[in-house]
């Protein structure tokens, strides 16, 4: 089903921008008074902006969404669309000089949509689909204001706590809201295509190396000014020794946020359809945490830690009923052999040492629950440690 993606919908737009800068329209240092079109340079904007303090929230804007002004159509006229000449009418004075601090907002990703087309004479959403949801091949991520969405795809029904009691959020127009948050938070999008997306951009197969490490530098603002360190369109969750890389998003009625982990290469998309769910963001970030840890990539990883990883373990049959049988192979030098088995969830199902001699093993499966399991294989050896993991499917 199609989410709201809210703010994960400034990874799209940072990506197209990091595509500009790669192929010469644009440097992350320009000023935007000359990039701007003649209507959009109006006395609350301040011309020596740059374009990386659109990305990184350090231009000093006034939040537009924030004003009675964009409130009112959210509330009045639902079914308004709103264009970014309206919305950028709506910016208000300054909050402060550019560069001199972090705040959070969508202002900065309404002037880059603003610069985006004024470059390629094109609607921003219109190159966001060619370049980057086309070209990584997101088949059902689109701005539900601008795209025409296929019949066969539905959309969640949102809970909003805005009203008390919550309301569903589909019972009314949308296209205000949507269209309000622009290439700032206005697209829809599934689990999937997230997860894919994540892992593309993060996993650098999208942007250069250079143009990934330049969104990945900390913004020194975001450290005080913000709960998890900000980069240039981009969030960073630390845990342990690990980093992972993504962005949180909320609109009535949708949280979402994705993860890209890179040790383990893996990436994950959480989409909600709930509106309340901010206030348990570090209880979602510590799920996501566990997942990354203990299902995909349990291995610690500390100083002197080597990990190399193994092809998958093959289990055959596979859906199986109260038994079947692993075949792996262990590297020369191998000591220990553990399985272990984790539920969908990411409890611990169980775990048994193997004989590190033998490829072949019968696995029982009496006392497992049916359902998706991921089986985690580590070895030990004079090599160091090596991992790998598979999915295995227990009937009832």
């Amino acid at each position: 089903m199609l989410f709201g993606a809210a703010s994960v919908t400034k990874t799209f737009t940072t990506a197209l921008i990091m595509r500009m800068v790669e192929e010469g329209y644009l440097s992350l240092d320009d000023s935007i008074g000359p990039r701007l079109p003649v209507w959009a340079r109006l006395p609350n904007i301040n011309p020596a902006i740059t374009i990386r303090q659109l990305l990184d929230h350090t231009h000093g804007l006034g939040e537009y969404t924030a004003t009675g002004a964009y409130i009112s159509p959210m509330v009045f006229t639902p079914n308004r669309l709103l264009t970014r000449a309206d919305l950028v009418a709506m910016i208000g004075p300054p909050i402060s000089t550019p560069g001199a601090q972090y705040t959070y907002g969508n202002t900065g990703f309404l002037l880059l949509g603003v610069i985006i087309e004024k470059i390629y004479n094109l609607p921003a959403e219109e190159m966001i689909r060619r370049i980057v949801f086309r070209t990584c091949g997101l088949t059902t991520t689109f701005f539900s204001y601008y795209d025409s969405i296929p019949p066969n795809l539905v959309q969640a029904h949102g809970w909003s706590a805005a009203t008390n009691p919550s309301t569903d959020t589909n019972l009314r127009s949308r296209r205000a809201m949507f269209s309000g948050y622009n290439v700032a938070g206005g697209s829809l999008s599934t689990a999937k295509d997230l997860a894919q997306w994540g892992r593309m951009l993060f996993g650098g197969h999208y942007i250069t190396p250079a143009s990934l490490a330049t969104i990945q530098t900390i913004t020194p603002q975001s450290l005080t000014g913000s709960l998890y360190p900000y980069g240039l369109g981009c969030i960073s969750f630390t845990f342990d020794q690990r980093t992972a890389w993504g962005h949180f998003g909320n609109i009535s009625g949708c949280v979402s946020v994705i993860a890209y982990e890179p040790t383990c290469d893996v990436s994950i998309a959480l989409l909600f359809n709930d509106d309340r769910l901010p206030n348990l963001r570090p209880l979602i970030v510590e799920r996501m945490y566990n997942m990354i840890k203990q299902v995909i990539c349990p291995v610690p990883l500390g100083p002197g830690t080597k990990l190399t990883v193994l092809e998958k373990p093959s289990f055959a049959p596979n859906p199986a009923h109260d038994a079947t049988l692993l075949r792996f192979t262990s590297p020369s030098g191998t000591r220990q052999v553990t399985l272990t088995l984790f539920d969908a969830t990411g409890r611990l199902a169980g775990t048994q040492e193997l004989d590190s001699a033998k490829g072949l093993h019968e696995i029982k499966l009496t006392g497992l629950t049916a359902g998706a399991y991921h089986a985690q294989l580590q070895l030990v050896g004079t090599n160091g440690t090596t991992s790998a993991s598979s999915r295995l499917v227990v009937m009832p």
